[in-house]
């Protein structure tokens, strides 16, 4: 784990997570900073990786096996991945005036995305309470219900 750093790969964990986050900056800097390279970071990398997580799918690098698949296997994350590159390609084109950047009814586009990034929390937390119900037969745990005392009973029967 990432944060478990009592083993003795501690040292090596903390310079992954220091290289991890100071390419992450370099990134969003060179697609931040630069035409060419907000397209190499939001559309060629994009489209790259959307490639490796077809035939991942589809059972080409280790399949099922394959940790892509096996704990990113969803339509919330692949929903959120891509909501935040289209809203980063929008960002671009109003940013570099191309395309629909250029009309002044698409000055919307960040709130669109904004709402399309809220519709899907909320999608997945009725998902996650409908997956809760399922299980426990009540809403109790979903509504902040204690586990133990919507299940307790009291000495004379009754139930707390």
């Amino acid at each position: 784990m990432l944060f478990q750093l009592y083993s003795e790969h501690a040292g090596m964990q903390i310079i992954g997570w220091v290289l991890v986050f100071l390419g992450l900056i370099l990134m969003n800097e060179l697609g931040r900073r630069t035409k060419t390279g907000g397209m190499i970071i939001f559309v060629i990398i994009p489209a790259i990786l959307t490639l490796y997580f077809i035939l991942a799918h589809v059972g080409m690098f280790g399949g099922k096996e394959n940790p892509t698949v096996a704990f990113m296997d969803g339509w919330f994350h692949y929903f959120k991945l891509y909501a935040a590159d289209i809203g980063c390609v929008g960002f671009m084109m109003i940013k570099y005036k191309e395309g629909l950047g250029k009309k002044e009814w698409f000055k919307w586009w960040p709130w669109f995305i904004v709402a399309a990034n809220i519709m899907i929390a909320n999608v997945s937390d009725m998902e996650s309470a409908l997956a809760a119900f399922s299980i426990t037969g009540d809403f109790s745990l979903v509504l902040g219900g204690h586990p133990t005392k919507a299940y307790s009973s009291t000495a004379d029967g009754g139930t707390l």
